[in-house]
């Protein structure tokens, strides 16, 4: 499996085997730039966009909608450039680092979206 953030602004996730998409993930407004699986709960993946969010997503799900958003230009606490990095912390599972243009490194509880 694997999975890309694409210009169009969505998220595609794909099963080596096949040329096409076993999900699209639609939700963000701007470029994906970065995507990752959670290395504790491969069934959950973040993306990064250049809309300052950053929006958690369950590929066992019939829907293909976010199940949490961290962030977003209306959000107070949000990141104010384009997201760029993200790792999950294997030790805390629910936990997300982010960086951004901003100059900023953010914590965020996967759980509710909300900034550490």
């Amino acid at each position: 499996m694997f999975i890309s953030g694409c210009k169009d602004a969505k998220v595609r996730f794909f099963d080596i085997s096949s040329p096409n998409p076993i999900k699209v993930f639609t939700g963000h407004n701007n470029r994906v730039y970065n995507v990752i699986f959670n290395p504790n709960l491969p069934n959950l993946i973040a993306s990064g966009s250049d809309d300052l969010s950053i929006r958690i997503w369950d590929t066992q799900r019939e829907i293909p909608a976010a199940i949490t958003v961290c962030g977003g230009s209306e959000v107070k606490g949000s990141h104010t450039g384009y997201v760029r990095a993200l790792a999950f912390l294997p030790e805390i599972t629910w936990c997300l680092v982010s960086g951004s243009w901003d100059s900023q490194i953010k914590l965020w509880d996967i759980r509710n979206g909300n900034c550490i």
